[in-house]
């Protein structure tokens, strides 16, 4: 009996996958390839913010919330909640995670309660002591005892207004500011805010500046 050359044809021809095991190593192709695509596009779109070194207790927390804030801008925000907790270790984090400071939207907020967990909060009368008592200690820059003054005014007025805090500030800068030509200064013209103390004092140190190479 003759063979069919037609019949021998789709005899001969391969068929397409269409067992389950073939469906499903192309759905795992089509998914590693599309993983591969977005963690291209990921490395693409570096940030233009270094991230801050991890916090640690003990640490400095205003200076790495600085950082962390400023980085955390770049950040889309579904994905802010797991990079702000790779950026605290150890005691830190476990602390962080028990208080469910990150289970609300991360706002300016979260810092002030990541603030109140991680950090040793003196009694409002010791703050209020110790920036009272804050003096302009030898060697150091105007801008370096304006910056340590307001930190501690912070905390010791926690609820005053940013104006009179700031007042309060000139007043300790009038005070217990040492350096004796700046303080001269301060007696002969007294500034009428921190911005303007701080600018006698960059005049009055371009001054000794230029005597100094004379």
């Amino acid at each position: 009996m003759p063979r069919n050359p037609k019949s021998d044809t789709k005899q001969d021809s391969p068929e397409p996958p269409t067992s389950f095991f073939g469906v499903l190593m192309q759905r795992i192709l089509t998914l590693l390839s599309s993983v591969i695509h977005s963690g291209i596009v990921r490395k693409q779109s570096a940030l233009p913010v270094p991230p801050p070194e991890k916090f640690h207790m003990g640490e400095d927390f205003h200076r790495w919330a600085r950082a962390a804030q400023d980085y955390i801008e770049f950040v889309p925000p579904s994905d802010r909640r797991i990079v702000l907790l790779s950026l605290i270790e150890g005691e830190a984090n476990d602390i962080v995670r028990d208080e469910g400071v990150l289970d609300a939207p991360i706002t300016p907020k979260t810092f002030q309660r990541h603030r109140d967990c991680l950090t040793d909060r003196l009694h409002a009368a010791e703050f209020v002591h110790l920036f009272q008592t804050r003096i302009q200690l030898p060697g150091e820059r105007l801008t370096s005892f304006v910056r340590a003054l307001r930190r501690l005014a912070v905390e010791a007025l926690p609820d005053a207004d940013p104006i009179d805090r700031d007042a309060k500030v000139l007043t300790q800068i009038l005070v217990r500011t040492g350096d004796p030509p700046l303080k001269r200064r301060f007696l002969l013209s007294q500034p009428s805010t921190v911005a303007a103390a701080l600018d006698t004092a960059r005049r009055l140190e371009k001054i000794e500046a230029v005597l100094s190479h004379d």
